[in-house]
């Protein structure tokens, strides 16, 4: 039965990290539907089915560029979620603007009154209170 299963998947995709989301999902959406709405409808399936037509699929150069493109969208996310959190770690000792020039974050010290802001990445000046 193993030797005919991994024959079987030769060739194709298999699951990777975009199927485990996809499952995932399917699964969220039908236990939600199914505690709200007490049925679970026609997504998670479209969802779930999507998601065994890329494990078998043997285009494998596709699946690799979605798998790819979604995996640059969580880095981006997590990067984003990972700033938020230690900006609100440190909110009690320092104060966070955005710079108008490039809309990177800066940090400055709380309590030190009107202060001129220098961005290090653009070089934009401009007064703020800490």
């Amino acid at each position: 039965m193993r030797t005919w299963l991994a024959a079987f998947m030769l060739g194709r995709n298999g699951v990777d990290h975009l199927n485990n989301l996809l499952f995932r999902t399917a699964a969220v959406i039908a236990a939600l539907n199914l505690l709200l709405l007490r049925q679970i409808g026609s997504v998670p399936f479209l969802i779930a089915g999507y998601a065994l037509f890329r494990t078998l699929s043997r285009n494998l150069s596709m699946r690799q560029a979605e798998n790819v493109l979604v995996l640059e969208k969580c880095r981006r996310v997590k990067a984003i979620l990972s700033g938020a959190v230690q900006r609100a770690k440190q909110r009690r000792d320092y104060r966070f603007f955005s710079c108008p020039g490039c809309s990177s974050y800066l940090r400055v010290p709380r309590g030190k009154g009107r202060i001129q802001v220098t961005c290090p990445r653009c070089g934009h000046r401009f007064d703020r209170k800490s």
